[in-house]
């Protein structure tokens, strides 16, 4: 699966891009410091079912901040089941990278997974 979130706003310590997906607002909080400057128009969210082996061959970003422009690769662990989204928490050191998402339920199959694999490239 993958989306195209656009920017929408500065909150806080951290930013916010979003898009509409069948009616549910999809949004995506990431910290000021693990954004590149100029801050991306838009952001590619691709989001893959979590299998053993798969995210040590997404990842090898050791350091997130080596390379700001270097794409987000966080595991998430499903948090809560909401009416129109389910929402993810990043897990241990990825919580420094990625907020907990909200993901529109017509972005995941049923049963919903209990985590998944989240990349963020910037546009």
């Amino acid at each position: 699966m993958k989306e195209i979130l656009a920017y929408f706003k500065e909150t806080g310590n951290k930013y916010r891009w979003d898009a509409d997906c069948d009616g549910t607002k999809f949004e995506i909080y990431i910290p000021k410091l693990r954004v590149p400057e100029p801050i991306p128009e838009t952001i590619q969210i691709s989001i893959y079912k979590e299998e053993n082996k798969q995210l040590e061959s997404l990842t090898g970003n050791q350091d997130p901040y080596s390379d700001l422009r270097k794409p987000i690769i966080a595991l998430l662990k499903m948090n809560e089941e909401m009416t129109k989204t389910v929402r993810y928490d990043p897990v241990n050191e990825f919580k420094l990278e990625i907020g907990s998402p909200y993901i529109p339920i017509s972005l995941l199959e049923y049963p919903y997974p209990d985590k998944l694999i989240i990349r963020i490239d910037w546009k």
